[in-house]
């Protein structure tokens, strides 16, 4: 510094120092500021800060002091933050975290998420298979879950489609055709009405109707009965048990006896030449049933349980 009076000048020299202040580290322009992503699916959050104290951000610590309420966090191979959002969850959540240097200074971000909502497909439960194999209509229920809880409507398409009703007190009915046997299809369709849908193909295995023969086991004058189909059920009501004998012909491993007014005690089994014997025998009263050729020649038979072992049917006969 030079001072003059216009004549003469004197000059004096000033030092000064200038002393470091901390500066905050900055961040850079590809950091990421608010996330947006879609329900179900992740979005990545990058995380790029400098120090301006320093040539390189290597001193820089990441701190996640808030973690997201919603979603969580994992890193990608690039080493950026990878958001995912708990499923079926859409609305707001938020990050937030600190970088510091080694002289104090630190930044807070907090980086605002919006999870924007995505249609959900409903989920469908039904019988994938039904029985009408006896020829008689058979009753099922659908049932089918929406997380966003939209209302569901059922439609049913496919050859079967035309034989399907809906019940009174919920559910549905399919019906065969009469007079037909052999496997029908029909596929379920649940519908969101917001382009969310599910469906479900079933099958049905229809067989021919089921011919309901009933005995009067204490009647003498119907001591008999042929089976002429297969797939028949027989009702013995064993209400007076008198001498009476039942023979029942041509019996399937399809076919069942239901036998009212007795329990399976009251009877014996034995086994003669591949037929069954089923007889009541009091000292009084005597009843028989026989169910001819079903079978193996050399089979034993002492006992229900037996009986139904041997037949090859547990439910071939039933007590009421």
């Amino acid at each position: 510094m030079t001072v003059s009076d216009g004549t003469a000048s004197a000059t004096q020299t000033v030092n000064i120092t200038l002393a470091a202040v901390a500066d905050n580290p900055t961040a850079d322009a590809e950091s990421t500021t608010k996330l947006t992503v879609a329900e179900d699916a992740s979005g990545v959050i990058v995380v790029a800060f400098t120090d301006p104290d320093a040539p390189t951000d290597t001193n820089l610590k990441f701190t996640l002091t808030d973690t997201p309420d919603n979603g969580t966090l994992t890193t990608n191979a690039e080493g950026n933050l990878v958001y995912t959002p708990n499923a079926n969850f859409n609305g707001t959540d938020s990050i937030t975290y600190t970088i510091a240097d080694n002289n104090g200074g630190s930044t807070t971000v907090t980086v605002p998420i919006t999870v924007t909502p995505v249609n959900d497909a409903p989920d469908i439960t039904a019988p994938s298979k039904l029985d009408a194999s006896n020829g008689a209509a058979v009753d099922f229920a659908i049932t089918a879950t929406d997380v966003d809880g939209d209302t569901l409507t059922y439609t049913f398409s496919g050859t079967g489609s035309d034989n399907i009703t809906a019940k009174a007190g919920g559910g549905y009915t399919y019906t065969p055709d009469k007079g037909f046997t052999g496997t029908d299809t029909f596929v379920i369709t649940a519908n969101d009405g917001n382009g969310g849908t599910d469906t479900q193909s079933v099958s049905v295995q229809v067989g021919p109707a089921v011919t309901t023969r009933t005995i009067d086991v204490g009647n003498p004058a119907d001591p008999s009965i042929s089976v002429v189909a297969s797939d028949a059920s027989y009702i013995l009501t064993d209400d007076a048990k008198v001498n009476t004998n039942v023979g029942i012909f041509g019996f399937t491993a399809d076919d069942t006896i239901k036998v009212t007014n007795a329990v399976a005690s009251d009877y014996n089994y034995t086994a003669s030449n591949g037929d069954l014997l089923i007889s009541f025998n009091n000292g009084a009263q005597v009843n028989l049933i026989t169910i001819e050729d079903v079978l193996a020649t050399n089979a034993v038979v002492f006992s229900y349980a037996t009986a139904q072992s041997a037949i090859g049917n547990p439910n071939f006969m039933t007590f009421g």
